[in-house]
């Protein structure tokens, strides 16, 4: 779930690099933390691991639900975006607020990226979607000139490109965001037979040809024959 998250506020900081001094300033915002009881953050960690190792073992738990107060207990989790991420979900949307150093931008040494970045997210044909709905920074609206071909771009496209990751994405079906919750539904052990299954191909003249995935196997069916 975190992946959404880093993703949203990269996306935000890519587009700042090009605005410094419009868009970055001299102090850092200050976000709120969500802290969870002991108990509460053991039940939400011990949830997510064992949905996770529930389907790398292949099996289809119930759907993992999760709102606002989940993800960000477990981006607080991360001392790197402690205190410098904070999401909501609403009507649909993840909203990312941001606030990160800027001394990595060449002339912005001492200054802050602080913005906000309302993002979609869903699964399309095995991919993460990741897309760009509004964008803030340091106050001021990014203009619709330029918001019409950033909502065109995937943020999570690199993401997809990491072998791990896209091994763990294709072992879902489903990724909503309904009202104010985050719903991730795992593929049912069936559909993911169906899938590794052989394709059958046809020749044109009637034979047909079934091969594995892997292409390292072929059976030729010719259905001409009675």
């Amino acid at each position: 779930m975190l992946v959404i998250v880093v993703v949203a506020g990269f996306g935000t900081y890519r587009f700042y690099k090009q605005q410094i001094g419009q868009f970055t300033s001299t102090e850092a915002r200050q976000l709120p933390v969500v802290e969870l009881s002991p108990e509460e953050l053991v039940e939400l960690e011990t949830r997510v691991e064992t949905f996770q190792e529930t389907v790398e073992q292949g099996e289809a738990p119930e759907p993992l639900v999760l709102d606002s107060d989940d993800l960000n207990a477990l981006i607080n989790q991360e001392e790197k975006l402690r205190g410098r991420v904070f999401v909501t979900i609403k009507d649909g949307l993840i909203q990312a607020d941001v606030s990160f150093p800027a001394d990595s931008i060449p002339g912005a040494e001492g200054r802050y990226i602080n913005g906000s970045a309302g993002v979609k997210a869903s699964l399309e044909d095995g991919e993460l979607i990741v897309t760009l709905d509004n964008l803030e920074a340091n106050g001021h609206l990014v203009p619709e000139a330029f918001m019409t071909n950033l909502r065109k771009q995937n943020l999570a496209k690199d993401v997809n490109k990491n072998p791990e990751i896209a091994e763990l994405i294709d072992r879902f079906d489903r990724l909503v965001i309904d009202g104010d919750k985050l719903i991730l539904t795992p593929k049912t052990p069936k559909s993911i037979e169906e899938e590794a299954a052989p394709k059958p191909e046809t020749d044109g003249v009637g034979a047909t040809s079934f091969r594995h995935r892997n292409g390292c196997s072929e059976v030729l069916v010719d259905s001409r024959c009675g």
